[in-house]
């Protein structure tokens, strides 16, 4: 009775048909395979270190990782290009129109740089650094069809700079206890004990990619890029009604074909 917690009402289960398969609605759901296997990242690095006249010290590193099974979630009611919604895997066999989306762990990436560190200990009060890194990251996280060319989705990861500078520095002000300047008096404690820090930090632009509209392909849950067919200038320009790259570089590719530009193989602002 409603309003009296000492009953709980007994669940009415689903009947069962007579060959013990019960059908599963057609709603929008995810799965995971049973045979998901664990994401993990190897890393692996190699530094050098050499010491400088005036506390100087340099370091020159190798870096690098590999990551395996990485999770991508992809559906897996997909179609062939040109057999549209009846062309789908799981509509052919079972029926099914709704997508299915399955996490997997199926994808890789790896990551490879160059990292130079500069550093000048406290002196004088004065503290300096300069960080450089070359950097190259790419990876397939991305399922454009099952049915793209091999490699389709491998390519720079989007997001990632190629060059990165980073240049910070800490100076003691010498004012205060201690210091060249005002170190006694009621002066030397509002004065004293302050710094000024700063960093500066220049990079090249992150990759980013080129869609085009996947309708041509005909393929229900895919994904497509358009033709390339020169190479890429960049009148880099920034603003309302200009544009970073040639976009005369791109066209809408065949119906029912894929796209050969690469993945991410544009360079943003930096």
């Amino acid at each position: 009775p409603e309003g009296n917690i000492n009953f709980v009402p007994t669940p009415t289960a689903p009947p069962v048909p007579s060959n013990g398969v019960m059908p599963a609605p057609d709603l929008v759901y995810w799965f995971i395979p049973n045979d998901t296997q664990f994401p993990y990242i190897a890393s692996w690095n190699f530094t050098v270190k050499q010491a400088l006249p005036g506390s100087s010290s340099i370091e020159v590193s190798y870096v690098g990782n590999r990551g395996f099974h990485m999770r991508v979630q992809v559906d897996v009611n997909q179609s062939p290009p040109g057999q549209g919604a009846a062309g789908r895997l799981l509509f052919r066999a079972f029926g099914r129109t709704s997508p299915t989306p399955c996490r997997c762990s199926d994808k890789d990436s790896n990551y490879n740089a160059l990292q130079v560190l500069g550093k000048r200990q406290f002196r004088n009060g004065l503290y300096l650094q300069l960080a450089y890194t070359w950097s190259r990251a790419l990876d397939n996280m991305g399922i454009s069809s099952y049915w793209a060319p091999e490699g389709y989705d491998y390519g720079p990861t989007a997001g990632q700079a190629a060059h990165t500078m980073v240049f910070s520095h800490v100076y003691e002000l010498p004012f205060g206890p201690g210091q060249k300047y005002l170190s006694r008096g009621i002066l030397s404690h509002v004065l004293g004990s302050w710094a000024l820090n700063g960093i500066f930090v220049a990079k090249t632009g992150n990759w980013f990619g080129v869609t085009a509209d996947a309708a041509a392909l005909g393929a229900v849950g895919a994904a497509n890029r358009p033709d390339i067919t020169k190479p890429v200038n960049y009148p880099r320009q920034v603003g309302p009604g200009t544009q970073w790259f040639d976009t005369t570089a791109f066209t809408r590719p065949a119906p029912f074909t894929f796209g050969n530009a690469g993945k991410n193989i544009l360079v943003g602002p930096g």
